[in-house]
């Protein structure tokens, strides 16, 4: 809610605290974190904080590629979402190769014509 309406450093607070109870309770690789990982990571993108972005989406990368099937669509949304920061830094050669993957994740799990899909397209359009 508070990203929503452009608060940004509460949302940021808000989820570096979620982080914190969740590495404790959960664990440092569980799945919820890695979400937590991808949302931070998604409101540093929201404030053109491309390579603290860049380091969560990273962070919430590698507890996926453990945790989860390869396939899953999580790792597909967490591939576009790295591949929105690569844009964002004009690094091409990554941006293909994330937005590619996660692409090919989203439409052979989920469909092309899944919301979930439609809208990380999208996304990634609003950034060109």
């Amino acid at each position: 809610i508070a990203s929503r309406n452009g608060n940004f450093n509460q949302a940021q607070q808000l989820l570096e605290r979620a982080i914190l109870i969740q590495t404790t309770v959960l664990g440092v690789d569980h799945p919820e974190l890695a979400t937590t990982y991808n949302l931070l990571g998604n409101i540093f993108l929201a404030q053109q904080k491309v390579q603290d972005a860049y380091k969560m989406q990273n962070l919430c990368i590698s507890i996926r590629e453990k945790r989860l099937n390869p396939k899953h669509p999580d790792m597909g949304i967490a591939l576009i979402d790295r591949a929105r920061a690569e844009q964002m830094s004009d690094d091409w050669k990554n941006f293909e190769t994330d937005f590619r993957r996660g692409m090919q994740i989203l439409t052979e799990t989920l469909g092309p014509e899944h919301p979930v899909t439609k809208r990380s397209l999208a996304s990634v359009r609003r950034f060109s």
